[in-house]
């Protein structure tokens, strides 16, 4: 497991995270920033296995990660080099994470690293759906705070190589937004290259209280004020963005859409692939 922001703040976070890695009857799998975090309030008899993007001395190392041809390769624990099932660095760490978890489990690091290796991934994890007419790559993905989207953009961009990024980000309620809302745009701004473009929409909203701000307007503005150069476009409606992401991009580049509990954005992201 890993902090990001997203429904509360970080430092209620590592509380909620200690108290629930105290729950685990056996053990638990730890990215090394949280381990860090909270150490010192683990329970000594549980048996813990820590993942980490660096060469340290974490039990799984994602000692080196590379895109070359299209291929996304990576190091874990030695110089050999493996080839990912899908796009990024953070790819590299699900597959540690994973096979730290094998490991737990009782099987071998060889074997462990073998069927992490080897898994077809999750629905909504930068799922392909398809081109578009015009021959822009379409994927889908479920990233609803500052690091996932950062790393779902990252990874977009590695595939697009030079081609541009567009990417819609529908935040996943009012409440959540407001607390992402300064580290996504500090994140974004400093990850989009010139050619690329984040659309954003209104937050989602599944019913219940909420204070209905910010709106998505709302952040639009602060984020053009503090981000003059931030390549960012407002969405109106979907039918409207479905126009200009087909007309803005083509082969080579890659469509983004990016969003969690609305059950729509999957199918919207395939519409985009229909003639």
């Amino acid at each position: 497991m890993n902090i990001g922001t997203d429904h509360y703040p970080k430092d209620e976070l590592v509380k909620m995270f200690a108290q629930f890695v105290n729950q685990c009857q056996q053990g638990a799998v730890l990215e090394k920033e949280v381990y860090e975090l909270i150490r010192e309030q683990i329970k000594p008899d549980l048996a813990i296995k820590v993942f980490s993007a660096a060469n340290d001395d974490s039990h799984w190392c994602v000692g080196a990660y590379k895109n070359q041809h299209g291929r996304s390769l990576a190091q874990f624990n030695d110089q050999t080099w493996y080839e990912l099932p899908s796009p990024g660095k953070h790819t590299a760490l699900n597959t540690a994470a994973a096979a730290a978890l094998l490991e737990l489990l009782g099987h071998t690091p060889e074997l462990a690293l073998n069927y992490a290796i080897n898994t077809h991934g999750v629905a909504r994890r930068f799922d392909f759906k398809g081109k578009t007419p015009s021959g822009a790559a379409v994927y889908d993905d479920y990233a609803h705070n500052p690091e996932k989207v950062a790393t779902i953009i990252s990874a977009a961009q590695e595939v697009a190589g030079d081609g541009k990024v567009l990417a819609f980000f529908q935040p996943h309620g009012y409440g959540p937004f407001g607390f992402m809302a300064s580290e996504l745009g500090r994140k974004a701004a400093a990850l989009l290259r010139q050619q690329d473009q984040l659309f954003l929409a209104e937050p989602y909203y599944a019913g219940g209280s909420s204070s209905f701000s910010p709106h998505a307007s709302e952040v639009f503005e602060q984020w053009k004020k503090l981000y003059p150069a931030m390549p960012l476009t407002l969405v109106q409606n979907r039918a409207e963005l479905k126009i200009q992401l087909r007309n803005k991009a083509g082969k080579g580049d890659v469509i983004l859409i990016m969003g969690a509990r609305d059950n729509t954005l999957a199918e919207f992201a395939s519409e985009l692939t229909r003639i």
